[in-house]
């Protein structure tokens, strides 16, 4: 039945002492029995208010740190025996299923391998790190054993050892050049520190750069500690130094969201951030239309490149995924674009035949899972649903499927339990079996409202089951906001975005990002001839370009 919020009942004490007289008694008038079933629409509808309200603050609870962050089913608050077998259609077939993918229990103990490894890291672990061939000095290959056994020594394959040493961000070397001055005509020559040396060299930068905008460490903290440890580096110097890498960067910048525009999948998703010029703004035109500050994380796959972009300012994801449609060609497939179904993601009206719109299907699970410990046979039912699909998923990945044998395996193992479970949940809301707006309720209608774009995986090959790939790089916008809290004006919000991206886009390819970023400032004139030459991608590739080319001059020079 709807629960609906009942006509408030107003009894005096003596009034409700002759209604319990009348009820021991039985004498009840057809009043009586009125005021009895109003009194239990009351009950029943206080009942439901208070469960509410400890949804809510369970929610609230999560939201503090006080439960557990993960969304893990072994964080649930009760185990999966003590919650009765549900008989229905769709309670039948994923017993079925779930014995099928993974049989018994005592068989799945079973089947858990051990994971190999001591926790530490060999010496291959350190790819930054210098490395120099020591010899042995006293023997060589061919030499007879010292033990005096009448063997000889043969090579092996040699051993490694990693030393590590502590330095600050910012080191110094103080460079004493010896002038001299003529006599007669006072001129004063003074001697050079050596060719290349700069004042702030590329590695500082790049290690700066890192170190504020992916690391998230707030200048005025670094400066503190250059200060401390006796090498300055005042925060204005730091910024001024970024600024300029930055402004530089902007044509590269540029032409790897051109390039990101041509993929066949995108992530988007936004988060709040702080700009305090805009919060001026905000303050001195109270009615301002737009006063939000977001950052938008858009994730694009090209080919197998992916690549990030992060923009910060006033427009909220949407608008800044139609911008980025902008620059997409038109000959192209639809673009398969993942967000949660948030409305204000939805801004894509005028692409509406040059995208395919799918919805993050851990969002619907989400809503199951908070209300787990008030509903859970029910939430139960359906988290095993999404268990069964993500395990199907796993499979898929392991056995490196391609696109189209990921969709027909989804097709034939998922489909059957994603159908079911809509009828399943459909029959709740038509059956009256759930109230429409209990957190249950709230959860079955949010799943059916938005269910086409969370099942898009079934029809779209390449279609990812969620938008946690982008959820996940948002996590680099919370650490910088959490520790450095905002940014100041918003050139300094592009800057900061503009090696956001580029950062995060190296370690999305595997490379080292203070590798890049010092190779960008030392071919800096090839960077802005064709800045497509030097995505993190390829640029390796130009770099041994351009040894070759070297080693030729040198040639010729010496010919």
């Amino acid at each position: 039945m709807t629960i609906k919020k009942p006509k408030q009942i107003d009894l005096q004490e003596g009034q409700i002492e002759a209604l319990q007289e009348r009820v021991k008694s039985g004498r009840l008038s057809r009043a009586d029995r009125v005021l009895i079933a109003s009194i239990l629409d009351v009950y029943v509808w206080l009942q439901f208010t208070l469960q509410e309200a400890k949804i809510s603050l369970s929610r609230l609870k999560k939201f503090f740190g006080f439960d557990p962050k993960t969304e893990k089913s072994v964080n649930l608050p009760q185990k999966e025996a003590e919650i009765p077998q549900d008989t229905s259609d769709h309670g039948v077939l994923i017993e079925e299923a779930k014995k099928a993918a993974f049989g018994s229990e005592e068989q799945t103990k079973k089947d858990k391998k051990k994971v190999p490894g001591h926790g530490r890291l060999g010496h291959k672990a350190y790819t930054g790190a210098e490395e120099i061939k020591c010899s042995h000095g006293t023997f060589k290959a061919g030499d007879p054993c010292p033990e005096g056994c009448g063997g000889k020594l043969y090579a092996l394959l040699p051993t490694a050892f990693i030393a590590l040493k502590g330095n600050a961000l910012a080191s110094a070397t103080r460079y004493v050049c010896e002038r001299l001055r003529c006599a007669l005509c006072n001129k004063v020559f003074t001697a050079s520190p050596g060719p290349g040396i700069r004042k702030y060299s590329f590695s500082l930068i790049a290690a700066l750069v890192i170190s504020r905008y992916y690391m998230g460490t707030p200048s005025y903290r670094l400066a503190k500690s250059q200060e401390m440890l006796g090498v300055p580096l005042p925060a204005t110097t730091q910024w001024r130094l970024s600024e300029e890498y930055g402004k530089d960067l902007v044509p590269l910048y540029d032409a790897l969201t051109t390039y990101a525009a041509q993929g066949y999948l995108t992530h988007y998703d936004d988060s709040d951030m702080k700009i305090l010029s805009l919060m001026k703004e905000n303050k001195q035109n109270p009615d301002l239309e737009r006063t939000g500050m977001f950052v938008t994380s858009i994730l694009s796959t090209v080919g197998n490149h992916k690549i990030s972009l992060f923009i910060t300012g006033r427009q909220h994801a949407g608008e800044n995924m139609r911008d980025f449609l902008l620059r997409r060609m038109s000959d192209l497939p639809p673009l398969i674009c993942m967000s949660d179904a948030l409305s204000r993601n939805f801004k894509l009206d005028e692409f509406i035949n040059e995208v395919i719109q799918a919805l993050c299907l851990q969002h619907g699970r989400r809503k199951f899972y908070e209300i787990y410990k008030f509903f859970p046979e029910d939430c139960h039912l359906v988290l095993d649903t999404f268990s069964l699909v993500y395990h199907y998923d796993s499979i898929a990945k392991e056995q490196a499927m391609t696109p189209s044998e990921r969709l027909v395996y989804h097709q034939t193992r998922s489909a059957p339990l994603m159908n079911s479970l809509k009828t399943w949940m459909h029959d709740k809301l038509n059956e009256k079996k759930v109230e429409p707006n209990s957190s249950l309720g709230q959860a079955i209608r949010y799943m059916l409202k938005n269910w086409y774009g969370m099942t898009q995986f079934l029809h779209v090959e390449g279609c990812p089951l969620d938008n946690s790939f982008c959820e996940q790089s948002l996590k680099v916008i919370i650490v910088c906001r959490k520790n450095s809290l905002f940014f100041k004006t918003e050139n300094g919000a592009f800057i900061g975005s503009l090696f956001t991206s580029l950062i995060y886009t190296c370690k999305l390819a595997g490379e080292n990002p203070f590798h890049y970023l010092v190779s960008l400032q030392e071919n800096m004139p090839a960077v802005l001839k064709d800045p497509t030459q030097w995505f993190p991608s390829n640029y390796k590739q130009q770099l041994g370009g351009l040894t070759q080319e070297g080693e030729m001059e040198e040639v010729k020079k010496a010919a």
